[in-house]
């Protein structure tokens, strides 16, 4: 079965916002992968958002550092 790139999103956040949040258009059907990647700077936690799988970080609520990067999926 041939992958296929159905649709692709990308966002950011000032320095003074505390969360960050997407929506997915209607191209997201069941069964889907979804994947999605965060980075953040000093300082600031990322945790596993409700629903979706920690692929690589730490799975224990989140974790903190100069630059700390971490990738989720769901289907």
């Amino acid at each position: 079965m041939a992958v296929t790139l159905v649709q692709s999103i990308t966002g950011g956040a000032s320095t003074s916002e505390s969360s960050v949040s997407l929506t997915l258009g209607t191209a997201a059907v069941a069964n889907n992968l979804l994947l999605a990647g965060v980075a953040v700077r000093t300082g600031v936690t990322i945790s596993t958002p409700s629903g979706w799988t920690l692929i690589h970080g730490q799975a224990s609520g989140g974790f903190t550092g100069s630059c700390s990067a971490a990738w989720f999926y769901k289907i």
